[in-house]
């Protein structure tokens, strides 16, 4: 998720899921490409696309992003 800061991410996550997973949520600054869940989940054009915004979150490449993954089991 693109944001300002880890707040808006909790807030945002707490407005989608409410407030058990926001309770839970590792919110981490920053794409960190060499992480095993980001390389399983994210494809190499999304993962730059991530890279470019973080490097200019005001750059009108990352306004308006709004990435979202999400991966369950049923239980």
């Amino acid at each position: 998720m693109i944001a300002r800061s880890a707040s808006e991410v909790r807030f945002r996550i707490r407005q989608r899921f409410g407030p058990l997973l926001e309770d839970q949520a590792i919110v981490r600054l920053g794409f960190d490409w060499s992480e095993p869940l980001a390389c399983a989940m994210v494809s190499q054009a999304m993962a730059h696309l991530l890279m470019l915004a973080a490097e200019d979150p005001t750059s009108s490449l990352a306004e308006g992003l709004d990435f979202h993954i999400e991966q369950r089991f049923a239980s």
